[in-house]
């Protein structure tokens, strides 16, 4: 994914890009526009719900609001990871 398709896709997921400057960078330190991006690719932690359940249930991640809360924030956290090790947020964002 390009920086422009994250935008696209998180303004279609509801996020309001008016609201941030309009450094497309800026983007990325919004959690809401993690959030509506995650609603849009369908992110989810289906890891969390086998935790939750202590077995794995597929049907469940896909009705599990906390699970695809916990998608997108893992995708976050995944950039910061990054970052810190020295990627580049291009590199990251062509990961998603």
């Amino acid at each position: 994914m390009e920086i422009k398709d994250f935008i696209e896709k998180a303004e279609l997921g509801g996020w309001d890009g008016k609201k941030v400057a309009p450094d497309n960078y800026c983007v990325f330190l919004d959690p809401l526009a993690w959030e509506a991006l995650g609603k849009v690719e369908g992110w989810k932690d289906e890891e969390d719900c086998r935790l939750k359940l202590g077995f794995a249930w597929k049907g469940h991640s896909d009705k599990c609001e906390e699970c695809i809360s916990k998608g997108w924030q893992r995708k976050m956290r995944g950039m910061i990871d990054a970052l810190i090790a020295g990627d580049s947020l291009k590199d990251y964002v062509k990961t998603l």
